[in-house]
């Protein structure tokens, strides 16, 4: 039996609220000397061992590295430069968190997901899919969001003035968007022919006061391939001639 002022293991851990393995760390990473031992080989711990292992918890609880409480736990000046330091990286730490809040409340007053652009999330409900779209559908018109975001600075503050410009007019998008939706090897010139003209006088009006982004040529040719994967050729047909008559406008 040990003597009243001398603690095993399992007792200091307890008292000091860390677990014998932890412990064991201390000794192994010199943050703790050993201790002696009892005749049968059990560690035999002091006031002196409980109260480092207290220490070391209060400069590990705010933040201070293992690695680095053997060098500032007896230096005060030491201390205070690597606190400083911690806490110039904390501040960093809650505006980023501060950023992160920020954006997911955006998200989720416009219930929008995660990988719109933020330019976009006050549109997230004139953005959605039509309503027969696919999985594999509305996933490509969102990566087509996300690219165009990436690859032209201005794309996405472009597209949220002309969904702007759109809100104000009061016209409702939804139908064409289904009618495009539709487009397919059974639709005829004529089908194809009015609903572009449909587009046109939709958008016609909100692109001639929008700035276009620029996109230069390679980051063209990336969106032009993904879009191509994804339309039919009817559709592709009328993304064509509204191109043309966008720029004519």
């Amino acid at each position: 039996m040990g003597r009243p002022h001398e603690l095993l293991t399992h007792e200091l851990a307890e008292l000091a609220g860390v677990t014998p393995r932890t412990l064991r760390h201390y000794h192994q990473i010199g943050l703790l000397e050993e201790p002696e031992r009892s005749s049968g080989g059990y560690r035999r711990y002091t006031a002196r061992h409980l109260a480092i292992v207290l220490r070391i918890g209060h400069f590990t609880a705010l933040g201070v590295p293992l690695a680095q409480v053997a060098r500032v736990i007896d230096d005060d000046a030491a201390a205070a430069d690597l606190l400083a330091t911690i806490d110039a990286d904390l501040a960093g730490q809650e505006r980023e968190l501060a950023r992160r809040r920020a954006r997911i409340t955006t998200l989720l007053t416009h219930h929008g997901s995660a990988d719109l652009p933020e330019a976009l999330l006050p549109h997230a409900q004139r953005l959605r899919s039509a309503a027969g779209a696919t999985a594999a559908e509305r996933r490509h018109e969102r990566e087509q969001l996300v690219l165009l975001a990436h690859l032209s600075a201005g794309a996405s503050r472009w597209l949220a003035d002309l969904l702007d410009a759109l809100a104000a007019s009061g016209a409702d998008h939804t139908a064409l968007v289904d009618d495009f939706a539709r487009l397919g090897p059974e639709t005829t010139p004529q089908e194809e022919a009015d609903l572009t003209r449909r587009l046109v006088e939709l958008l016609g009006p909100a692109l001639r006061d929008a700035e276009r982004p620029v996109i230069d040529r390679r980051s063209d040719e990336l969106l032009a391939h993904h879009r191509a994967g994804s339309v039919n050729e009817s559709q592709a047909r009328v993304l064509a001639h509204l191109t043309a008559a966008v720029d004519g406008v």
